[in-house]
């Protein structure tokens, strides 16, 4: 984009002047605004911002309802920074007429001032207002008061675009530390998935050579101790191995590859939250968007408990209110587990 470096020559103060139309302020303050774009130009070239031309072919094809708008348009890095000044009008005047006027029509008073639903009386406050494509970063708008104007402010709004600049590389620091971590965390969760498959199906595979060799075992033994095998002995023999050739492993071909289902945003922080038993350090909610593992209790072992036992706010009582308050201690039952098997099976 083109850059504007004579400020006795300034192409936004020109523009101004020349379009009345646009202009958004009293005859009074026409001086007045003139005097600030310089002032905005001079600052925000000292501050290392560039001053963009409003005849600038980029910024008219890309901009164009903002450079309408704007009075004057200044960058720095890749944000645009549009500003408009405007004067406040006298308060209880009364409605305008519907607007009337053909286009290319001349008019008795400037087409900002017609658009507008009441008559217009000047007040003499001013105020700069500013639009960007970041404009939750900054200060949107400054205007007169009764102790100051925007030209003893003009420095503190350009603070504000500065500090934007800075917490807006915070935050991109952080998004790309959030997907780098992200990143790891998916690979890490999917190397422990493949570890679980591979443990699953390699305990499956032994499963299936025991049970083939245990049958072959069998067979021997009851050939040794009978000298035979009765018939529905061998049809059970015979039907447990065409089990075993049917039930083969490698004979399930479509799911010979590893098939491990993307995580989700917050399988992905459980999976972190519990990973080597560390938690993120941005906190719980770092990869989902909507925070799905804020109903997550980490209280989830605490004993029930009536309305007389629970504080205002809905907590459970602790031991030492329930001791000053002379309840009675809470019983706690322990629920003995019986092993599954007697003995172990074989």
């Amino acid at each position: 984009m083109d850059e504007t470096n004579e400020m006795e020559d300034n192409p936004w103060v020109r523009r101004f002047l020349d379009d009345v139309d646009t202009q958004r302020v009293s005859e009074e303050q026409v001086p007045r605004v003139e005097k600030l774009l310089r002032l905005i130009a001079d600052e925000g070239m000292r501050r290392g911002y560039a001053v963009l031309r409003p005849d600038d072919a980029e910024m008219m094809d890309k901009h164009q309802e903002d450079l309408a708008w704007a009075h004057i348009a200044i960058r720095k890095e890749d944000v645009t920074y549009f500003m408009q000044i405007s004067e406040s009008s006298q308060p209880g005047m009364p409605a305008r007429e519907p607007f009337s006027r053909k286009p290319g029509q001349t008019g008795e008073c400037p087409a900002w001032m017609d658009a507008r639903n009441y008559e217009f009386a000047g007040t003499g406050v001013l105020t700069l207002a500013i639009r960007s494509e970041v404009s939750q970063w900054h200060q949107r708008t400054c205007k007169d008061s009764d102790r100051t104007h925007i030209e003893d402010r003009l420095g503190k709004v350009f603070d504000s675009l500065d500090l934007g600049s800075k917490r807006r590389e915070q935050e991109r620091r952080y998004q790309e530390d959030r997907e780098r971590r992200k990143r790891e965390m998916h690979a890490a969760y999917r190397l422990e998935k493949l570890i679980e498959t591979l443990k699953q199906r390699s305990g499956d595979y032994q499963e299936w050579l025991q049970q083939g060799e245990y049958l072959n075992m069998l067979e021997r033994a009851v050939l040794r101790q009978d000298g035979g095998i009765s018939t529905p002995f061998q049809k059970d023999l015979d039907t447990l191995r065409e089990h075993l050739r049917a039930s083969n492993p490698w004979n399930d071909t479509d799911n010979l590859r590893f098939e491990i289902p993307e995580p989700s945003d917050y399988e992905l922080e459980l999976f972190e939250r519990h990973h080597d038993g560390a938690r993120h350090p941005y906190g719980f909610d770092s990869f989902v968007t909507n925070n799905a593992a804020s109903s997550y209790r980490d209280d989830a072992w605490s004993y029930p408990s009536n309305g007389a036992d629970r504080y205002e706010c809905g907590g459970t009582m602790s031991a030492q209110r329930r001791a000053e308050r002379g309840y009675s201690p809470v019983p706690v039952t322990v629920n003995h587990i019986e092993p599954e098997y007697d003995e172990v099976p074989f």
